[in-house]
């Protein structure tokens, strides 16, 4: 392990201050921030290893794993997500200010994580990456990657995963056919606390602030709140707007918005929405300033000099402000 990759050695919290995590939730957040991995590797190192093949006098390493990284401050929702999970490891990503949890035992992978995303399945197109995932896992259970067609097999499913074969990899394994991708077209939005989840990892609310410039014009504040995802999964998001009852959709290059702006459809729709289905970790401090900010609104306090200042105050500390405290 590296010295910037470490174990976590901080304090566990306890599961009262963990709570409980919904398992929709988790798929939700899943679909935005979990990553399923096979890494192949060349090693030419003498060392035992149960995942290792010689071929053509190179030894090549498959190390399967499924994690979430996040920022260092929303360490305890990294803990909640293992005390849910009951396996698994967190270590600290110094280089990138992170957390991570991840799940690298074969066995935990078999026993907990894919049935896990059996019952409760991801409706992004990172479907697809977990099914791929998990017929790499079969072939790995039984053994196929100790033989050069079996490695092979594995290679291929690989490369029609995440981003694909490395320079590297591809270069090692030039005659390789990717498997085809999965299709995921059944992208319904089957729980709220899904969307909850979702919206932890990929949902963002912020405000906006116009200070009077006149005597007869007035101070202004401005609510949004959006998702923006990669146009692939365009058909999931055309979802959020009927299933919210607001909202409208942008397309701008190769990514797809989902925005909320009208101060009644957020006041009405979006904040009770998200009170009744809580949102986790940073999200949800951020989410409760602006339900302050919202508050304070709704008193008329932006109208005075005082209560703006308030205001902007809040909202400094939101966010990336949050992220430099």
């Amino acid at each position: 392990m590296t010295d910037n990759c470490k174990i976590s050695e901080t304090l566990v919290p306890s599961k009262e201050q963990l709570g409980v995590l919904n398992p929709y939730c988790i798929t939700g957040f899943s679909d935005g921030e979990a990553t399923f991995t096979i890494s192949i590797t060349k090693d030419n190192r003498e060392r035992k290893t149960s995942r290792r093949l010689v071929q053509n006098r190179e030894i090549f390493s498959v190390h399967p794993s499924f994690a979430i990284s996040l920022n260092k401050k929303d360490e305890n929702l990294i803990h909640s997500l293992q005390s849910y999970f009951g396996v698994g490891k967190i270590k600290q990503d110094i280089s990138h200010n992170a957390i991570v949890f991840y799940v690298n035992s074969v066995e935990e992978l078999i026993r907990v994580v894919i049935p896990f995303f059996d019952k409760y399945p991801l409706t992004t197109q990172k479907r697809s990456d977990f099914l791929l995932f998990k017929m790499a896992i079969d072939l790995i259970k039984e053994g196929a990657h100790f033989s050069s067609e079996g490695l092979t097999k594995i290679v291929s499913i690989k490369a029609s995963m995440n981003k694909g074969l490395s320079d590297k990899l591809a270069t090692h394994f030039p005659n390789i056919v990717p498997v085809v991708r999965p299709k995921v077209e059944d992208q319904e939005i089957k729980d709220p606390h899904w969307l909850a989840g979702f919206v932890t990892g990929e949902g963002s609310f912020w405000v906006r602030l116009k200070r009077a410039e006149t005597p007869k014009s007035v101070n202004r504040v401005s609510f949004f709140f959006a998702i923006n995802q990669h146009i692939r999964d365009e058909l999931l998001i055309t979802k959020f707007s009927s299933y919210l009852d607001c909202g409208v959709l942008f397309t701008k290059s190769n990514y797809v918005s989902f925005t909320v702006s009208k101060f009644g459809d957020i006041e009405s729709k979006i904040i009770p929405f998200f009170k009744k289905y809580p949102l986790q970790g940073l999200k949800r401090t951020n989410f409760e300033d602006y339900c302050e900010i919202m508050r304070l609104v709704q008193l008329k306090e932006h109208l005075t000099s005082e209560g703006f200042d308030k205001i902007q105050g809040i909202k400094d500390g939101m966010n990336l402000g949050r992220d430099k405290g």
